[in-house]
């Protein structure tokens, strides 16, 4: 792997667990039913992102 791609992959991993911290403190100040889903939805994913991305 070339280390520009590490290095990307690095910093994409860092912005979605920025993500993660930003979508779960949305859904601590949330009152909306469908907003809540939605956040949970998208930690989901972004959790899923994470597992999923290969840094060797």
């Amino acid at each position: 792997m070339s280390p520009q791609k590490r290095a990307r992959q690095e910093s994409a991993i860092k912005r979605t667990e920025a993500s993660i911290l930003v979508y779960e403190e949305g859904l601590q100040h949330c009152k909306d039913d469908n907003e809540k889903k939605l956040l949970k939805r998208k930690i989901e994913r972004a959790k899923t992102t994470i597992k999923n991305t290969k840094i060797i």
